[in-house]
């Protein structure tokens, strides 16, 4: 399941991150224009959580899509924490984006001062839509 804050919930199976990052973006209420402030930006937080995500867009000239850029932190109370650098083409007309980047780095506290790092360079594009044509 996915939210319009970008929470994603899967079943009991193991989600790779890098299926994450596109599932992130599937819900119809990702981008919402009337959530933008003058400068073009948005934020999602749950402080409790410690997530914080801010998302800036931008036009595309001549076309239904927006660039939006995205920098996402998350901290954890045992002082693991993910920071990623995301940037979409999302299609206004079909609610979903059509290329996305994103940059993720992973540092995992394993004890005692000791900590593992994981980087995620994933690239997607949308190839086909079995939606489109479709009312």
């Amino acid at each position: 399941m996915v939210y319009p804050n970008t929470n994603v919930v899967c079943g009991a199976a193991d989600v790779h991150p890098e299926a994450v990052s596109v599932l992130r973006t599937l819900s119809p209420k990702f981008f919402d224009p009337g959530a933008l402030d003058a400068n073009r930006h948005w934020q999602v937080s749950n402080p409790a959580a410690g997530v914080t995500i801010d998302f800036r867009a931008a036009p595309s000239p001549g076309g239904p899509t927006v660039t939006i850029d995205a920098e996402r932190v998350e901290k954890f109370t045992n002082g693991s924490s993910v920071n990623s650098n995301a940037k979409y083409s999302y299609d206004l007309t079909k609610l979903v984006p059509t290329s996305l980047t994103e940059y993720q780095t992973i540092r995992q506290q394993n004890g005692a001062g000791a900590y593992s790092t994981v980087t995620f360079d994933t690239t997607a594009t949308l190839v086909s839509d079995s939606g489109s044509g479709k009312s």
